[in-house]
């Protein structure tokens, strides 16, 4: 080919490209990558495959049981009736059809700290960790300092 015809070439594919391919390099190395990532978390994927299936088992457990009970927390705020639709016990409707309860969606906690149980109830709890508190973190520290003591070496390491 000749310089004319290369030229004209450069120039056909330089004005189909946008502008800002050429001005920034490190934006231009970026689109690149993102061109190339399906391909690249593919084989990624397939690679790894296996440690994403030993891994499912400890995620499919942490939705389940730490965030698929957060929804629940809907409930203490709303005037939940789960039987308003006719179609029995229904969860999903009675958690998000559910008119907000009085006092901006606080009725109930206001019911239940009015009461005069509960100053009692959060007495015990708040005295019950304090002493569990009290007792349960010296007893290590005074424990490794009584094996710290031992002259017997073959008792210090099977006691330890």
């Amino acid at each position: 080919m000749s310089a004319a015809t290369d030229t004209l070439i450069k120039n056909k594919i330089e004005s189909q490209v946008p502008d800002y391919v050429y001005s920034d390099p490190i934006a231009n190395k970026k689109r690149q990558v993102e061109m190339g990532s399906y391909q690249t978390g593919m084989k990624k994927l397939r690679k790894n495959i296996f440690l994403y299936i030993l891994l499912s088992p400890g995620f499919i457990l942490r939705v389940v049981f730490g965030i698929l009970p957060l929804f629940g927390i809907i409930i203490a705020f709303k005037a939940f009736n789960s039987n308003d639709w006719g179609t029995g016990f229904d969860l999903v409707r009675g958690m998000f059809l559910s008119p907000w309860a009085d006092n901006n969606g606080f009725q109930y906690m206001v019911e239940l700290f009015t009461l005069p149980e509960m100053q009692l109830a959060i007495t015990n709890t708040i005295s019950i960790s304090m002493l569990g508190i009290l007792t349960s973190f010296p007893v290590p520290i005074i424990l490794a300092l009584l094996f710290n003591e031992l002259k017997y070496g073959i008792f210090k390491k099977v006691s330890q």
